[in-house]
């Protein structure tokens, strides 16, 4: 089960994304990186356009500054000024090819793919391997979102992906969470959280933070993740045999 697409990224055709800190500078003393609000530009293929430090009325304490973004794999392409922001980096969105039907787990939508050749989680005693008759839902996409990327209060639009798979096993519901991130060459899973194993509840989930698995931009990761138990974190987890890709 597919979830409906709640970001501004489109599954086919150009995608958009302006991944900016967004800062500012005083028009009449402008200095070092202090710019005017009508400027932009592609400055080779990194993305520079100016706007205020922070969403708020221009003063003093609110000056304009350059913001940019290194578009890697995509394009820098200028929009102009009717458009915000007016240069932005454009993606050409590739299908994703489906994962090998011999995997034994098999997580994927249009824009995540996740498999395996085993899974074992272990916990309150007992073994998930999702590979039992019942029914395993996912739910996964790439989406944007305004956050703060900076110490001084600047902003970003960033990508972020998710893939949420859950099943009945063991006569309780387990779950197992992932998301994933990039910077301008490589992509990789930063987060890996599953149900603890016992009765459903909204807080019983065991969250890792890491670099768990990863690749270049637009090509498959591959390898293995073992995660043991802990007295903080009382479930473990081996992928062994990941075949996975996010982000095109």
């Amino acid at each position: 089960m597919q979830s409906a697409r709640t970001g501004t990224m489109s599954s086919r055709g150009l995608v958009t994304m302006a991944l900016a800190a967004l800062a500012g500078c005083v028009v009449s003393a402008c200095h070092n990186d202090e710019c005017s609000p009508d400027e932009f530009e592609c400055d080779g293929n990194v993305a520079r356009f100016c706007d205020l430090m922070v969403s708020d009325a221009h003063k003093s304490s609110n000056p304009y500054i350059w913001f940019e973004n290194d578009c890697g794999t995509g394009t820098c392409t200028v929009l102009g000024k009717g458009k915000y922001p007016p240069v932005q980096c454009v993606y050409d969105e590739v299908e994703i090819p489906p994962l090998d039907s011999s995997l034994a787990v098999r997580w994927e939508t249009d824009q995540v793919k996740f498999g395996a050749e085993s899974l074992l989680i272990e916990a309150a005693g007992k073994q998930f391997t999702s590979e039992s008759d019942a029914l395993v839902n996912v739910s996964g996409d790439v989406v944007t979102s305004l956050e703060e990327t900076g110490t001084d209060g600047t902003m970003a639009q960033v990508r972020h992906g998710s893939l949420n798979a859950y099943w009945n096993e063991n006569d309780v519901l387990m779950e197992v969470r992932m998301t994933f991130v990039h910077d301008a060459t490589t992509w990789w899973c930063d987060s890996i959280a599953t149900r603890d194993g016992t009765a459903m509840q909204d807080d019983n989930f065991v969250e890792r933070a890491g670099r768990f698995f990863e690749a270049p931009l637009g090509e498959w990761a591959s390898g293995d993740v073992e995660i043991p138990a802990s007295q903080d974190a009382p479930v473990s987890i081996q992928f062994k045999g990941i075949k996975a890709r996010v982000f095109e």
